[in-house]
């Protein structure tokens, strides 16, 4: 199941209150100049990359009935 926006941003906020809080860091700028330096990408970017790694081991393990199922229920999900 898919996070929603709102959960997305909850954990987007977590990181970045963490960073300013280890780092003292006082703008935005500065955090996103941080966050490219750590390579903390985006929690969607990171949540995306690890579902292409988990469909890319399905298909690499041959069940490809599991993962047309899964692909079809998140789809009307």
């Amino acid at each position: 199941m898919p996070l929603s926006a709102t959960n997305i941003r909850v954990l987007e906020d977590c990181i970045n209150t963490a960073l300013y809080k280890i780092f003292s860091i006082g703008d935005a700028s500065c955090l996103l100049q941080m966050r490219i330096y750590l390579g903390l990408s985006s929690i969607s970017n990171f949540i995306e990359v690890r579902r292409r790694n988990f469909v890319d081991k399905l298909i690499d393990s041959g069940n490809h009935a599991v993962v047309l199922k899964v692909s079809c229920e998140n789809l009307f999900y």
